[in-house]
């Protein structure tokens, strides 16, 4: 792979990392010498606040006409633990047995049904699989590179967004909760933001969150007081 490939694909796949809750974890579908290795290593990922919580490869007897090895990589955040490694099969029981070990994180007597590996270990064990199925591996990403995906990881997890009924809200990096009352005022405060007229009176705001009783003041005591978002 191109190693302005290898950048965009790294550079994807952590923002999207970027995005995750404190106990969420992401799901990636590919080649593993794609995705770990050289490119994307375990020392990039904890840099990040990031980890690999478990590789799934799927098996040759899976994928008889597949010309390269592919398989499911699960990255969370948190310091670096033991990855959770194992292979698909043909075999409905084995799978079953492998996916029971990977949600309950037990290792199996057979490592296809589950074993745990460093992160080096699964670096190494993704490295030769790719030599011998003649998969091209990743150059490994010089210091600068890397310097840039972390600094455009930590521009995307600056990004202010919210959920959609705006009861959580990322203002820049700080994360803040509101009541029910308080994030119908959050929506009309961010569409009045995102319109470039972030000033408005307060009661042209109540109109817009339809709040016809008490003071505006009063719905943003105890829980999100002090947000910047509508300070």
């Amino acid at each position: 792979m191109p190693a302005s490939a290898c950048h965009d694909v790294n550079d994807t796949l952590l923002k999207s990392c970027s995005r995750l809750s404190d106990s969420g974890i992401g799901v990636f579908s590919g080649a593993p010498h794609s995705l770990i290795g050289g490119g994307l290593s375990s020392s990039l990922l904890d840099r990040a606040g990031l980890g690999f919580e478990a590789c799934i490869l799927a098996s040759r007897e899976a994928e008889p006409k597949s010309p390269v090895c592919t398989g499911l990589l699960f990255i969370g955040r948190g310091e670096a633990k033991p990855v959770f490694v194992g292979e698909l099969s043909a075999n409905t029981d084995h799978n079953s047995a492998l996916l029971t070990n990977l949600v309950k994180r037990r290792p199996d007597a057979t490592w296809r049904r589950g074993c745990f590996m460093s992160p080096s270990q699964l670096e190494e064990m993704v490295e030769k699989q790719a030599l011998q199925h003649n998969q091209p591996l990743h150059q490994p990403i010089d210091g600068d590179s890397a310097a840039a995906l972390l600094e455009s990881l930590a521009s995307a997890n600056r990004e202010p967004r919210h959920s959609p009924d705006f009861r959580s809200v990322n203002w820049f990096g700080d994360v803040y909760e509101f009541t029910s009352s308080q994030a119908v005022c959050m929506s009309a405060l961010w569409q009045c933001w995102t319109n470039g007229t972030p000033t408005i009176g307060e009661h042209e705001l109540r109109g817009m969150a339809g709040l016809d009783q008490g003071r505006l003041r009063d719905v943003f005591k105890g829980k999100g007081c002090g947000n910047h978002a509508w300070l």
